[in-house]
């Protein structure tokens, strides 16, 4: 499929998106994601989407899963859908925060 189609298909699957804020949200993000890919700079984790759906609730922070699907931030572009720009690292934030000490503050009443 030519970029011209594969662009024409992308605004054709947005159009027919039923009004809504999650809806015109979704058909946003797909836009984006086929832009990202027509560049030729789509994460290749995440196809562009800055979003992946991880088996078994078994996100990046790596907790005990369940049997069910979650999506959440790629860990790979952290977000942005781009293989050549990255967000903010979210492990490494989390990890900072737990192996910060707490600050000695006085609680005033």
């Amino acid at each position: 499929m030519s970029p011209d189609d594969q662009w024409r298909t992308a605004c054709e699957r947005a159009a027919v998106v039923v009004p809504g804020p999650d809806n015109l949200i979704a058909a946003g993000e797909l836009l984006r994601a086929t832009a990202y890919s027509l560049a030729g700079v789509a994460c290749p984790r995440c196809n562009g989407f800055g979003v992946k759906t991880y088996g078994s609730t078994a996100v990046w922070t790596g907790g005990v899963g369940a049997q069910s699907l979650t999506e959440a931030v790629c860990d790979k572009c952290w977000g942005t859908g781009r293989k050549d720009k990255t967000g903010v690292n979210q492990m490494r934030v989390l990890l900072e925060t737990i192996r910060k000490p707490a600050s000695k503050t006085k609680e005033t009443p």
